[in-house]
């Protein structure tokens, strides 16, 4: 019996050990991405709103300034990463549709503790929370928009600008991985924060909401960095929504 319990035990830690390597995959967080990227994609991107998320114009305005149709380019793109990702997660293995799942579900549980832990420390700091949290229209804007901002806010400032960055100097320099990450952390963390005072919905200045944005953007990016870019995105996303639901 001594020795079935020990089996069982290792088969426990066997697979903790895989979920745990497997869910920060790049691959299996760019499969993550799709259930949000349609969301998004068909809820505004294909219906002609011109409500969109910041980030994504971002991605899109080259395109666009070409010619191009950038909606059908990206959705297009995006079906071929999906692939891609596929591929190459079906040729080192078979794909687990439960980890799926179960990271759908991890990001969540962050945004949760995001949604509360971040309102806590904001309502200790400073007695207007309530009017910071709608500035720049996150509180009144479309669930579609706020899951939008989960995908592409996370592409351009964690996958692009902080793994990105991190990647490219420790290439140039030869710096520390470590210590290239921990750098790109706190710019893209500011980078981040600075984007939401621009464009025609952006917030206005103030160094609250800068802190504040600046804080969520090291939670994120440390969800990135030890979990990967879907759970990061469904993090995200899930937060939006729980602010919106709650303004």
């Amino acid at each position: 019996m001594g020795s079935g319990v020990k089996e069982d035990d290792n088969k426990t830690e066997s697979g903790a050990r895989s979920y745990w390597s497997e869910s920060r995959r790049l691959s299996m967080g760019i499969l993550l991405l799709l259930p949000l990227a349609a969301i998004y994609q068909v809820g505004i991107v294909e219906s002609g709103s011109e409500v969109r998320n910041l980030a994504e114009l971002w991605l899109t305005q080259f395109i666009s300034a070409a010619g191009v149709p950038a909606a059908h380019l990206v959705n297009g793109l995006l079906i071929g990463t999906i692939v891609m990702a596929l591929f190459k997660l079906d040729r080192d293995g078979s794909v687990c549709g439960w980890f799926l799942v179960i990271m759908a579900m991890e990001g969540i549980l962050y945004a949760a503790g995001m949604f509360r832990g971040l309102n806590l420390a904001a309502t200790t700091a400073h007695h207007y929370l309530t009017e910071v949290l709608t500035v720049g229209d996150l509180g009144r804007t479309s669930v579609l928009v706020a899951v939008g901002a989960g995908v592409y806010e996370e592409i351009v400032f964690r996958l692009l600008l902080l793994g990105g960055g991190a990647a490219l100097l420790h290439y140039v320099f030869q710096w520390n991985r470590a210590a290239c990450m921990c750098l790109m952390l706190l710019v893209s963390s500011g980078l981040f924060s600075l984007a939401h005072y621009v464009g025609m919905f952006g917030e206005s200045p103030s160094m609250f909401t800068f802190l504040f944005r600046g804080l969520a953007g090291l939670v994120l990016g440390t969800i990135y960095i030890l979990r990967g870019v879907g759970i990061a995105a469904w993090t995200h996303a899930g937060y939006n929504v729980m602010v919106l639901l709650a303004g």
